[in-house]
């Protein structure tokens, strides 16, 4: 478990530090760990989404669209809602389905998970979803991610209120 975690983490840590080929090693690392612990650990979901993360950062498509259907090939009963949520993020990332980034914001919300909520809305790009996902940074005090929704207004012409 302790193994698990280190993983997990060292995968956030390399993401957040831009090195994604890292990061997409030591999530995978930590996603195998799905045979031991289930894919309710969360270690292993986290595994998941730093892996799939870095894998779309890679460009590498086919790797993530391969982690992504191990959460999908799942039976419903032992797939984590939380996977479940990220899984139709991913998919809509891949595959431009609208239905699927709002599948999973309302799963996150749900669930309870603003920031990640916050960062599917912000994906997917539309004005009332960014100005909802800016109220969700600002309350977290995420000012990167502020930065991002203002980046993405600015690109799409939209006004989203500060």
């Amino acid at each position: 478990q302790e193994q698990g975690m280190v993983r997990g983490a060292t995968a956030v840590l390399r993401r957040a530090e831009g090195r994604f080929g890292e990061a997409l090693e030591a999530g995978a690392a930590t996603v195998e760990l799905t045979r031991t612990f289930g894919a309710g650990h969360q270690a292993v979901k986290q595994g998941h989404v730093e892996a799939n993360e870095a894998a779309l950062a890679l460009g590498e498509r086919e790797r993530a669209v391969q982690l992504l259907t191990t959460i999908e090939k799942l039976p419903p009963g032992l797939r984590p809602p939380y996977l479940e949520a990220q899984a139709y993020r991913f998919r809509a990332r891949l595959d431009g389905n609208e239905a699927g980034y709002r599948a999973a914001a309302a799963r996150l919300r749900e669930l309870g998970i603003p920031f990640w909520r916050a960062v599917t809305l912000l994906e997917h790009g539309e004005e009332a979803g960014l100005a909802e996902a800016r109220e969700i940074f600002e309350r977290l005090g995420a000012t990167p991610w502020l930065e991002r929704v203002s980046a993405a207004a600015s690109d799409r012409h939209l006004h989203v209120p500060a």
